[in-house]
């Protein structure tokens, strides 16, 4: 993706943000005994706020310019999904981690979000893709390495970068 694209990029997402954001910002009612399940059975906030087909396109030409770009953009776009926290959040990968393909996209992700979210919270999803894909018999090891040389070397807790992570379980 050239510079020009990644200005387009910017604004697409500034705009889907602030679409999402007062989703994302939602308060939760831990009181109310059928809260999780209320959470769980709603609409997604994709959904909720009509822009799932825009914001899965944006995302899908984010992670090929994370994939194809250099040192200067993948940090770029890390910032930019700092920056846009509600569009982070809310956006995912549809395809399943049970290929390399698929583990692949959800790796991109998980970099390109880098530790804008919390890192627990990265570590928990990056288990359960790494646990699907195992499952499905994907070989994992290549793929952990290629998205790592990808990822940030900043370390931003005691548990390492996200790059170390990353290679720990390649």
């Amino acid at each position: 993706m050239v510079k020009r694209g990644i200005k387009s990029a910017r604004a697409r997402i500034a705009a889907l943000n602030k679409k999402l954001k007062p989703i994302a910002d939602c308060p939760v009612d831990t009181n109310d005994p059928h809260w999780e399940e209320k959470l769980r059975n709603g609409p997604r906030a994709l959904d909720a706020a009509g822009v799932r087909k825009e914001a899965e396109s944006t995302l899908e030409d984010i992670l090929e310019a994370y994939a194809t770009g250099d040192d200067s953009m993948r940090a770029s776009l890390r910032k930019l999904f700092a920056k846009n926290s509600a569009f982070s959040w809310a956006t995912g990968v549809a395809s399943s981690p049970t290929t390399a393909r698929g583990f692949r996209r959800h790796l991109l992700l998980i970099s390109v979000r880098d530790q804008s979210a919390d890192f627990r919270d990265t570590l928990l999803y990056l288990n359960d893709v790494y646990k699907e894909a195992l499952a499905a018999g994907v070989d994992t090891g290549p793929v952990l390495r290629e998205v790592a040389e990808l990822s940030s070397d900043k370390s931003e807790t005691a548990m390492g970068s996200l790059k170390s992570v990353l290679l720990r379980m390649s």
